[in-house]
């Protein structure tokens, strides 16, 4: 039986915030994730770019994930958005920022799962 690439994800988000059966202890030499004070998105001011290249490159500079279904992600790659002048996001900007410039381009996205993992779920505007 296969399931929906959008229900497998948010299971295996559910399953990833359910507690360890045993205690475990950190690994000396890791840090916990954290988002950057300020995104920079210098080096694709002004760039036209696919919105799925926009969201890797999202992931590649924010640390945050983005999950869609595979029709998502069909509509995601036939569309296209031009970044703007601005170069730098700070954190707290960056979900407005992101909704903006996905709205343009007719999706939507929510954040879901725990806090830690930082995941987006895309989906085509409705409405």
């Amino acid at each position: 039986m296969k399931l929906p690439a959008l229900a497998l994800s948010l299971l295996c988000l559910a399953a990833c915030g359910a507690p360890p059966r045993a205690p475990s202890k950190p690994a000396s030499n890791s840090t916990p994730a954290s988002i950057p004070g300020e995104i920079d998105l210098e080096p694709y001011a002004g760039r036209e770019m696919s919105v799925v290249d926009f969201l890797h490159t999202c992931q590649q500079v924010s640390g945050f994930n983005f999950t869609y279904t595979e029709a998502t992600g069909e509509a995601l790659n036939a569309s296209s958005l031009r970044l703007p002048a601005t170069t730098h996001v700070t954190a707290s900007e960056f979900q407005q920022y992101l909704e903006v410039r996905l709205s343009a381009a007719g999706f939507v996205c929510r954040r879901v799962g725990p806090e830690n993992l930082r995941v987006y779920v895309v989906e085509r505007r409705t409405t």
